[in-house]
């Protein structure tokens, strides 16, 4: 009886793996990385961590979506998730930013299970061949996550 779990989890994970191969998907956990002709930077910061990072193309839309965790207990866990869509002539092509939620990062103390916040960010256009997406975690001391905020800290 275990044979044949092992057999059915087995042959699921080889169609998850095959299903996110087919689907054109790029997934990182940091640094930089390719997707789709595109290049996709994240900003570390000692504060938060990104993970599960992907973008994809659904018709004339760029769909980023990722993950984040808060690294830090020392800060509130209040904020949103700055994009920045640079041009290969290093043009500033777009910029938007995005909640996450839960709406605070979790601040459970050395818990190695609790759910991270999620974001999803929606340009209504796909870029050009060789642009650069910058994804950055912008902190806020303000209660009511506002995005509309000055400065977009993917373009610093």
């Amino acid at each position: 009886m275990k044979t044949g779990k092992m057999q059915r989890l087995g042959l699921l994970f080889c169609l998850v793996m095959a299903v996110l191969i087919a689907s054109g998907c790029a997934t990182g956990s940091g640094g930089t990385f390719q997707a789709e002709g595109l290049v996709i930077e994240l900003t570390h910061t000692p504060m938060v961590s990104f993970s599960k990072l992907a973008a994809s193309q659904e018709g004339a839309q760029l769909v980023l979506t990722g993950n984040l965790r808060r690294r830090n207990q020392a800060f509130s866990g209040r904020g949103h998730v700055d994009v920045a869509v640079i041009s290969p002539a290093g043009e500033v092509l777009a910029q938007k930013s995005v909640i996450y939620s839960p709406k605070i990062l979790s601040k459970t103390p050395g818990a190695r299970n609790h759910r991270p916040s999620r974001f999803e960010a929606r340009l209504n256009y796909v870029p050009p061949q060789g642009s650069t997406i910058k994804v950055s975690y912008h902190a806020s001391s303000v209660s009511d996550h506002q995005t509309d905020c000055d400065t977009n800290r993917s373009l610093l």
